[in-house]
């Protein structure tokens, strides 16, 4: 399970202090959790919910429960009590939660455990779906600025005007994914399938950043070689 949940970023970003030079990533850098690229894009933003948004969103995508100790230790060394706090709970409440999944599990009868296997949707998918889909992504959203620069052979002065035309309220964030793929598409033709697609979400930028959790939204519901279609 995922610990690091959009309730609990926002939670997260609201009592994390980083400052220039924070012992928290000092001691996340040194632990090799997190990079120095990654720390100097953190500490050059003025905006600090901006700074722990970032860092979370890393830890979100990349970090495993083996990280977890560390980051709990780094919380603590830089004071940083209530993001320690709460951290410590939201793990204690998914250790509560997956003992009572598997206490139900150990005794439910062996029919209840047999789910259908949900049905891929294989052929053509058109490019307002796709759009639709990542436009639940709370990542994709909150990080549209590092979302377009990932896709290869897209004008990024053709991005930035519609970025900003979000920005000031006159389009939608459907919109703008809507763009990004739909020029995307364009530059690429038949290939650009599904697959091609997670590739370039599940791939690191150059601050950590990836798209896992949208990745994972698409691979529950279309087959790999699923072809984007304009529309």
């Amino acid at each position: 399970m995922q610990i690091f949940t959009d309730t609990l970023i926002a939670e997260l970003c609201s009592c994390t202090d980083i400052c220039t030079s924070s012992p928290l990533l000092t001691e996340l850098q040194i632990s090799g959790i997190i990079t120095e690229v990654l720390v100097s894009k953190i500490e050059s933003d003025s905006d600090p919910k901006r700074r722990a948004l970032r860092l979370y969103t890393f830890l979100k995508n990349n970090a495993v429960d083996e990280a977890l100790p560390t980051v709990k230790e780094a919380l603590k060394k830089s004071a940083n009590t209530k993001a320690l706090r709460a951290l410590e709970s939201a793990i204690s409440q998914q250790s509560d939660q997956s003992n009572v999944s598997a206490s139900v599990g150990t005794n439910a009868a062996p029919s209840a455990t047999n789910e259908p296997t949900p049905t891929l949707i294989t052929g053509d998918v058109k490019v307002s779906d796709i759009a639709s889909i990542l436009n639940t992504s709370d990542e994709i959203i909150e990080n549209l600025t590092t979302f377009y620069p990932r896709f290869p052979k897209v004008r990024l002065s053709d991005m930035k005007q519609f970025l900003d035309k979000f920005n000031n309220g006159s389009t939608n964030s459907r919109d703008v994914i809507r763009k990004v793929l739909t020029s995307w598409k364009g530059k690429n033709g038949n290939n650009a399938t599904v697959a091609g697609l997670i590739t370039i979400l599940e791939k690191e930028d150059a601050d950590g950043l990836c798209f896992m959790e949208a990745a994972k939204s698409l691979r529950k519901k279309y087959n790999l070689d699923c072809s984007i279609l304009d529309g």
